[in-house]
Parts: structure tokens; sequence; C-alpha cells
């Protein structure tokens, strides 16, 4: 076979002037045409995943714009539109370590970590299913604001300034300075109406403060909260892993949200918080010393050392532990992520 005959069989056949044009672009988009309840129903699917996908999604073409849900207005009071896949990275992580009060959001599902945009004067406490805990510095007509905001809807939802709960020489660190004593941990839950409830377990102190948007204050809890471990937030409430004297045994204890309590004509309408709930224990003949606990996949995971030479680390599911299950975890899905030794976040 000669050179020109192999080369003429390795092009593509000619194309008729006509047909070589480029595509009208004024042509309607095949993406364009699905119905509208399709579009919606996709949309849902997509959030399920990623807020971020499903603002991907609305951004295809104004028809899917216009088809599904705008998250801008739900962005706290929805739960559907908190970005769940996305936490906060420890301070300096990701950051020079001379560029102070900024953070990194770290995506669980991608590796990819941004820096959001805050408010002015506003500095990060902590996060809860990617929902920011902003605070400000006190000023002198500004009581130590504070509130929660979606950084990929722009939402704010305004708490209590938390100069309502100041009386304390030691709490009262926490409305003249960006840095908490020790950090904190939050949990947020939504009502049906729309009422958010905020409890904030202020790490160092071993005490809580909460309230909900009906409330004019912060209360803070009566009894001092000691704990082995740091706790966690889940689904809007508080977990702690803890050593019970008593028994020999750790302990996952559960408390929260507040509850608000509506007001009389003779008493102002105010939140209270449930009494501290035991919902595991952990036989110490399998594990003698907790690590702390952590969120894997909508489980909560005891992580701990099977022996007293600190040198097998074992993992259980709460939800085992609870009907008295001791059956280690073998597998999280192939993928681990530890921020420090006080946080442990575990993705699936």
């Amino acid at each position: 076979m000669s050179t020109s005959s192999a080369t003429n069989r390795l092009r593509p056949p000619a194309v008729p002037a006509a047909s070589a044009t480029v595509p009208d672009e004024a042509s309607p988009s095949p993406w364009a045409s699905l119905p509208a309840d399709l579009v919606r129903l996709l949309g849902w699917r997509v959030l399920a995943r990623d807020l971020i996908d499903y603002v991907r999604c609305r951004a295809v073409c104004t028809h899917w714009r216009s088809s599904t849900v705008c998250p801008r207005g739900r962005g706290i009071v929805d739960l559907c539109f908190h970005p769940r896949r996305w936490t906060v990275l420890p301070e300096g992580h990701g950051l020079d370590p001379d560029d102070k009060g900024k953070r990194r959001l770290f995506s669980l599902s991608t590796g990819v970590s941004v820096c959001p945009r805050l408010p002015d004067d506003y500095r990060i406490l902590d996060s809860v299913d990617g929902i920011l805990l902003l605070h400000r510095r006190q000023r002198q007509h500004d009581q130590g604001s504070i509130r929660l905001f979606n950084p990929f809807t722009g939402d704010i939802l305004e708490l209590p300034p938390l100069g309502s709960v100041m009386s304390d020489s030691k709490l009262h660190e926490i409305s003249t300075s960006h840095v908490v004593p020790g950090g904190v941990v939050t949990s947020l839950t939504v009502s049906s109406d729309g009422a958010a409830a905020v409890m904030i377990w202020l790490v160092e102190l071993s005490r809580i403060i909460f309230a909900t948007t009906k409330d004019k204050q912060w209360s803070l809890s009566t009894r001092m909260f000691i704990w082995n471990r740091r706790p966690i937030s889940f689904q809007g409430k508080l977990y702690i892993l803890c050593y019970d004297l008593t028994s020999h045994a750790l302990q996952v204890l559960q408390i929260g949200p507040p509850v608000y309590e509506h007001g009389t004509t003779l008493r102002l309408g105010s939140s209270f918080l449930p009494p501290l709930e035991l919902i595991a224990t952990c036989p110490t003949i399998k594990i003698s010393d907790g690590i702390g606990l952590a969120e894997c996949d909508s489980e909560i995971l005891v992580i701990a050392y099977k022996d007293s030479t600190h040198t097998h680390m074992v993992v259980y599911r709460v939800t085992d532990l609870i009907p008295g299950k001791v059956i280690p975890v073998t597998n999280f899905g192939g993928k681990s992520v530890f921020f420090d030794t006080k946080t442990v976040a575990v993705p699936p």
C-alpha cells in the first residue's frame, strides 16, 4: 500500500460546506428542555451530596435556575442548605502563620479548602454542619455580637450578644478578645417554625452557654461539666466521653438541645437545658483508655486504646454500644482525616 493511499484512509470523510457551519447559538440546549419537575428532583438529589454541587447545578441554565429552590434566605433555617460536608480547619492550617484570625473551610468529600469572605471585623469561633459561628470584638455600643453565617449563601442569623453572660470574670475574656480560652464546641438545631437553638461548650471552662433565637439573652449552665475528652457536636446535641469512677467504665453522655419555655405574666420566656443522659457504656475489659469521639457517615465513633500500652487502637460505633454490643469497626471506607490530637474527623 502506498503512503498516499494510507494517508487518505486515515483522513476523515469530507464534510459538505453547508453542514460544516457552527451550530446556531440561538438553538435551545437539550438540557433546557427537561421538564421542571425532573430538574427539581435532580436538584434535590445533588443537594443531598453537597451544597456547592447544588449551586453549580442551578447555574447550568436559566431554566434550571428557575426550576429549583434558591438557597439564599434559607441557608441557616433550612437544614437542607447547610454545607454539611465542610468543616473549619484548626487555626494555622493552610494559611500563613502570620495571617491571624483567618481560617479555611475544608471539604470532607473532595479535600478542597477555601478561605471564606467574612463580614467585617468578625472571626470564626467554630463551625457546625458547615455553618460558621462568628464573633466580633466587644465595642463601646456592642456587647460582643455573635452570629451564625452560611459562607456559601451569605445568610446571617443574629444571636443574643455575649455581654448578657459576662458577669463571670473568666467569661469576660470572651467579650474582650477574639480568642476563646480552649476553644468552643457548638451545636445547632432548627425547629419546624424556623427557630434556631444553639449551645456553645466553653471547653477550658467546662461550662455551656445556650440560647434560642426567641431568647433575649444567653443562659449559663448552672453546673460545670467535667469531661475526660473533648466533646463533639452531632445532630443538634453535644456528646461527651468520660470515665465513671463508680463503674470504672467509659461512658458516652448526651445533652441538649436547649428547650424554650414560653413566659407568663410573672415570668419572662427563657430556655433551659435538658439533663445529661447516659446513652452508652464502654466496658473496661474491652477498652482501657479513651481517645475521644468522632463522627463518621452519620455515626458517632468511640476511638480508644485496647490496652494500657497504648499500642493498639480500636474503634466502636455508639449505636453498637447502646445495646451492649462491643464490636470493633474494621473499615472506615478507605479515608480518614485527623486534624489534631483534640479534634478527629473521619469521613466515609
